[in-house]
């Protein structure tokens, strides 16, 4: 039994030492797989010379800067690069349609920068690529490869000329692991501002951007946990600690008439997972419905919209309570929470240039996300950047970005 008992602890310790860093471009976003510094682009292919699922694509550019860069980022949840221990190899594949490799450089809060020159002499062929970062010393959460750049551990962009044709791939990224990346507990910045809207069209419970109606009760004495009111980064925010939730009353007398409204709007930041939910309650005619936010995204402020439609059962010409309501206790910060309906569109607001959107024409994704309105003004998409569901035909997108509104044409075919 005792060697038994043995055994399994060392099996446990060898699996725990040997965890490991791990991107192979099966799941990136405009936030892990970027490029930098006039880089002509980065992308993922499962075509040629792909051969098990998804690489990516580093795309140089002659006119960008010589350390223009594209850049693996690991997010929140994902292993830190750590170079701390005696284990300092990283490893990856590589292919190029030309000769001379380039530089990889690692950078992380609180540990030294180390960057290496690996070279790469065969054209049109994967090679497996091992870098001993002998200087790490640290955690790193940044892995940045440099195409133009050579000749060991100094910058020089002669050996490696810029130019438009040099095209490099990438997968199985793989490093020692150190500590999973944490969300922050507590958001630095304030929540976006939201646009400006007409006094008529928006019912307010608590902004800084709008009016917002009287309250009779805000918190309630019943909401449980600790509530305040503090300022971040010069916007007034709602603090939330161990919340299981927070009541709002406007008027038990006639409560509060949103049957003109069409969206309710609410952000929050949290470090959690736990779902947040959102009651109407109105005591008067005695009916509620609560509706979820959505998967929580964490770390980051989350605006949210839910169409009224949502909140059925519930008599919304007198709403005396509102309870924003997380799964559990954690800590949240709530801003801008209130209710809306859009405004028709109009000629002048449209941007004949359609600056920005792309690809346009385009049979159904494109690269921002607004809302979509047809020609006649009519809304028909909320928040989105996919027309693959409409019919074929012009359209117009109002896209909302620190309190600015702008709004294009964008063509499905």
């Amino acid at each position: 039994m005792i060697k038994k008992i043995t055994f399994l602890l060392l099996m446990l310790s060898t699996f725990m030492s040997f965890a490991q860093f791990s991107f192979d471009f099966s799941s990136t976003t405009s936030d892990n797989w970027i490029g930098d510094s006039g880089l002509a682009g980065v992308s993922t292919t499962t075509d040629s010379p792909a051969v098990d699922g998804a690489i990516g694509v580093v795309n140089s550019s002659s006119t960008g800067n010589d350390w223009q860069n594209a850049q693996v980022l690991p997010q929140i949840g994902d292993y830190k690069i750590d170079l701390s221990g005696t284990d300092k190899t990283i490893t990856f594949e590589y292919y190029s349609n030309e000769t001379g490799g380039g530089m990889i450089k690692l950078e992380g809060s609180g540990a030294t920068n180390v960057q290496v020159y690996f070279p790469y002499n065969t054209v049109d062929t994967w090679e497996t690529i091992s870098i001993e970062f002998t200087e790490g010393d640290g955690q790193y959460t940044k892995f940045v490869y440099f195409p133009h750049y050579g000749s060991g551990e100094v910058y020089d962009a002669v050996n490696l000329p810029k130019n438009d044709t040099k095209i490099s791939y990438f997968d199985n990224i793989s490093a020692p692991a150190g500590d999973i990346i944490q969300p922050p507990a507590t958001p630095t910045t304030a929540a976006p501002t939201p646009p400006t809207r007409n006094s008529s069209d928006v019912i307010s419970i608590y902004s800084d951007a709008y009016n917002s109606i009287s309250l009779a009760e805000f918190p309630t004495g019943w909401s449980q946990g600790t509530h305040n009111f503090i300022t971040i980064d010069g916007d007034n925010t709602i603090e939330a600690t161990s919340s299981e939730f927070i009541g709002i009353v406007s008027d038990y007398g006639t409560g509060t008439d949103l049957t003109n409204m069409e969206y309710m709007h609410i952000d929050y930041f949290t470090a959690s997972s736990e779902g947040i939910s959102v009651k109407l309650v109105n005591t008067i005619a005695n009916n509620e419905n609560i509706v979820s936010l959505g998967t929580t995204v964490s770390g980051e402020w989350k605006s949210v919209d839910i169409a009224m439609s949502a909140f059925t059962g519930v008599d919304l010409s007198q709403i005396t309570q509102f309870i924003i309501d997380p799964a559990a206790g954690i800590d949240v910060y709530y801003d801008n929470f209130y209710f809306y309906k859009e405004e028709a569109l109009s000629v002048g607001e449209i941007d004949t240039e359609s600056k920005g959107i792309y690809p346009n024409p385009t049979t159904g994704l494109i690269n921002v996300a607004g809302d979509i309105y047809n020609t006649s003004g009519q809304l028909v998409l909320k928040n989105s950047n996919d027309l693959s569901g409409l019919p074929s035909g012009l359209y117009f997108i109002r896209v909302i970005a620190n309190g600015s509104v702008s709004t294009s044409k964008v063509i499905k075919r």
